[in-house]
């Protein structure tokens, strides 16, 4: 992933799915929204369904971006660490 990209991942997002769990969400119920300057996440986690995985509870929390070797890019999340494989003007793959 290039280092150029990395800046696309600022403003809102919507969790729509969580991979290699068969359960998709509709728009608007969970967001994601980062702040690129501050480095911070704040996620607005609307849905009702206590058995599905839906990520983290709404709140705030610290993020970045760290480059390993080649291209390798980990997306930490306060203590959580996602490879983050791919990401456009309108997706992102974790």
């Amino acid at each position: 992933m290039s280092s150029n990209n990395e800046g696309a991942l600022n403003g809102s997002w919507s969790l729509i799915s969580v991979a290699g769990i068969d359960d998709d969400y509709e728009k608007d119920v969970i967001i994601w929204d980062f702040n690129h300057n501050d480095q911070e996440l704040t996620v607005t986690n609307t849905n009702i369904e206590l058995i599905i995985c839906d990520g983290f509870p709404t709140g705030v929390y610290g993020y970045q971006v760290v480059h390993l070797t080649g291209d390798a890019v980990t997306l930490m999340i306060d203590d959580f660490n996602f490879s983050l494989s791919a990401l456009t003007d309108s997706s992102f793959v974790l």
